[in-house]
């Protein structure tokens, strides 16, 4: 699955601009992926830990699908990080990253970041029928191309002069440094984050107010293979829980927390929870919801650093409510 913002940015904005996407929902299936890739297809985007379900991606086997095609592979790396998993180790092209989340650290600096890997062969794509014309050619005469002029930094080159200096999404100095003193601790921040949601994650499943947890560090999800081959089995801090009774239920929960913050973002130092079917979803139809597995009772969890006893004591309050609505009825008469 793909972040539903992403999904709105795709089907809304880009849009505008004459570009169009292809989902393809079984990425183990070759047909499927050659009826989406067309011959002006420019490129594959996915994620590597998917946000809201934890539902995280076999890169190399997208990676194998990039390399056929003669596609740069895209990876959104920003609930993964680079502490947890390096995408162009498993055959990125392009990693990006919201800033904004984990990599900052503590929610107060707006920002996103490109990295080119240098890896993609760009003129072997032209050769293979596909067009790169911002990477491969003149832009006007007695001036080489950006890979004639930049080599293995051609793209990277690309984005900071025809998106970064045309367009201006360029970062505040300010921002950037409260992201260079956010980076410095990452690694050690991710430990934790991880650490708890592991510990977090394995109580709600022995919840009975829980129907299922989904978080591909647990043994019992059935992403769990990909997880310990390419994470150690610790897919990060941003996962979904779904109580019982529908979208009652999750009200239920949610009113009953303290500790963690009702907000829409992720990768904070604090722990955050949202309804995804009531917010980040909801502008989709319920079959693309359906598909994606965005329930009613589906509350999307973004563990921060607090102590897991903490956290623990907080969901069970919200565990509570959701208990006393199945709590059938007691009259007392007279």
């Amino acid at each position: 699955s793909i972040y539903g913002g992403t999904r709105i940015l795709f089907g809304r904005s880009f849009k505008r601009f004459g570009i169009a996407f292809d989902y393809v929902w079984d990425t183990d299936d070759d047909a499927e992926w050659d009826r989406a890739i067309r011959p002006n297809t420019k490129a594959i985007y996915t994620e590597t830990i998917p946000n809201p379900r934890n539902d995280v991606t076999d890169l190399r086997r997208i990676a194998a699908v990039a390399a056929r095609h003669r596609l740069p592979l895209v990876v959104d790396n920003t609930v993964g990080t680079p502490a947890l998993i390096r995408p162009f180790e498993h055959g990125a092209d392009i990693v990006v990253h919201s800033t904004t989340k984990f990599l900052t650290g503590h929610g107060a600096a707006v920002g996103g970041a490109v990295v080119d890997g240098g890896s993609f062969d760009w003129e072997a794509a032209e050769r293979a029928g596909r067009a790169y014309p911002l990477i491969t050619a003149s832009p006007r005469p007695g001036l080489g191309s950006m890979l004639d002029r930049f080599g293995r930094g051609a793209y990277a080159r690309a984005v900071r002069e025809a998106v970064v200096n045309d367009i201006g999404p360029s970062l505040s100095p300010f921002n950037g440094f409260l992201l260079h003193q956010g980076m410095e601790t990452l690694s050690l921040r991710m430990e934790r984050h991880v650490d708890t949601s592991l510990a977090i994650a394995a109580w709600l499943e022995q919840q009975p107010e829980v129907e299922s947890v989904d978080y591909a560090g647990l043994p019992s999800n059935e992403l769990h293979d990909i997880a310990v081959r390419d994470y150690a089995g610790r897919t990060g801090s941003v996962f979904g829980v779904t109580v019982r009774g529908g979208i009652e239920g999750a009200r239920a929960c949610v009113d009953g927390l303290r500790v963690f913050s009702r907000m829409t973002g992720i990768g904070d130092t604090r722990s955050m929870v949202i309804h995804p079917l009531t917010s980040t979803h909801a502008t989709f139809p319920d079959e693309i919801n359906d598909r994606l597995g965005i329930t009613p009772g589906l509350l999307r969890l973004s563990i921060g650093l607090e102590a897991v006893d903490d956290l623990q004591r907080d969901l069970r309050a919200g565990l509570d409510r959701v208990a006393a609505l199945a709590a059938p009825a007691v009259s007392l008469a007279r």
